[in-house]
């Protein structure tokens, strides 16, 4: 469905007209997790407003991330003026506010539904759905404040209403407000205890603010009952992935890196399952192959001499480990190790020749088993001091 008006790219993904490119990618991202799983409605009404901003996010996208494009949508933005709807009958000539805002809804003509939907509500201030319809409206334009206050007052007028907690849910969610949110999800949840998309939403709050571990067998029991259900699994991918790199050992300035088998099994198998699953979120599914790649490096056996140290490398960049301090200890294990190799072979062999010759393997045996060692050990050696705290 192409929508009617001109549609402000900046209000739907709440950034100012100035947001930097970075900024934008960020709100995409949020508003699209937000919107795609509203495409899992009950209702058909929902649906389809979800499908319609999803479909709008993905023209902003489009549109403001490319120089050119922007500039020229700048200017478009600048001269616009939304017109009102004039007064006049509905479709079906009943004349009733209530009647066109649906209308306008249906045609994806948010700013005219907003409008009929004020009407609406002052010839039926006691109809619970004239609040709910003017609240969809507000929300869809942007105005969240508003949209709280009418999903509000359409709650207080037919508080069991599971759908309208969920929208009101939403609107805090955008908002950031998450025990809010939480608290609109949870009373939807109860409500209609059958609707997944009301656990989902639950599960995408604790998400949101780094709790994936109790994100996960929320979402994990929602993809035994519907598991071709794409929507969800963006956020069972997410949560395997987030808690995942959760258990891996955290550095100071918040990089996390792989030191044990443990973490690289635990990686391997949460994060191959999230590659398994059918979804189309190209950057989650680029940063799930990425830290999967973390794990099969971190495994893998290198040589390096004994002593020496280098800056921990980890998937945000390259953070200090104390480079001078490995330099000094470097030249001290390789003095020890001349003395060693050539000392004591040579005091063997003055002793007992056969000795002295059978010594000689056997360091450079000993010599090859430390300095050969997967990725993890050394990761692990390279980051002591600047560890916060390791889960297995």
């Amino acid at each position: 469905m192409q929508t009617a008006t001109f549609v402000n790219y900046y209000s739907i993904l709440e950034v100012q007209p100035s947001a930097s490119p970075e900024t934008i990618r960020d709100a995409i991202k949020a508003q699209r997790r937000t919107w795609v799983k509203r495409q899992q409605a009950p209702s058909k009404e929902r649906q389809r407003e979800a499908e319609d901003r999803v479909r709008q996010i993905d023209e902003a996208e489009k549109v403001l991330l490319s120089d050119a494009a922007r500039k020229e949508y700048d200017r478009e933005l600048a001269n616009y003026k939304a017109p009102l709807p004039a007064p006049g009958p509905s479709l079906d000539g009943s004349g009733d506010w209530l009647q066109r805002a649906y209308e306008f809804l249906a045609r994806g003509d948010a700013q005219s539904a907003a409008y009929a939907a004020r009407q609406a509500t002052e010839q039926h201030g006691a109809n619970h759905q004239a609040w709910a319809v003017r609240a969809r409206a507000s929300f869809i334009v942007g105005r969240e404040q508003d949209a709280v206050f009418e999903f509000n007052e359409a709650i207080r007028i037919k508080p069991d209403a599971d759908e309208y907690h969920f929208d009101l849910g939403s609107v805090y969610e955008s908002k950031g407000n998450w025990n809010a949110a939480m608290q609109c999800y949870e009373q939807a949840s109860t409500l209609a205890p059958s609707v997944p998309l009301y656990r989902v939403a639950v599960a995408s709050v604790f998400l949101s603010n780094d709790l994936p571990e109790r994100a996960l067998p929320i979402l994990d029991a929602v993809h035994k009952e519907h598991p071709d259900v794409e929507e969800f699994n963006v956020y069972l991918a997410w949560a395997l992935n987030d808690a995942t790199v959760n258990q891996w050992t955290h550095l100071r300035g918040g990089e996390q890196i792989i030191t044990s088998p443990e973490q690289i099994e635990l990686t391997k198998r949460n994060l191959q399952r999230a590659i398994a699953l059918e979804f189309d979120e190209k950057q989650l599914r680029g940063q799930i192959a990425h830290n999967l790649n973390l794990a099969h490096d971190a495994e893998r056996m290198s040589f390096r001499l004994p002593g020496w140290r280098k800056a921990v490398e980890t998937g945000a960049g390259m953070s200090d480990s104390g480079i001078g301090a490995g330099l000094f200890g470097f030249f001290m294990v390789i003095g020890a190790v001349l003395a060693f190799f050539f000392g004591v072979p040579a005091a063997l062999f003055a002793s007992n020749p056969v000795l002295g010759v059978l010594s000689v393997p056997g360091m450079a045996w000993l010599f090859w088993t430390i300095a050969w060692q997967p990725k993890w050990k050394r990761q692990d050696k390279d980051s002591r001091g600047m560890q916060v705290h390791r889960r297995k």
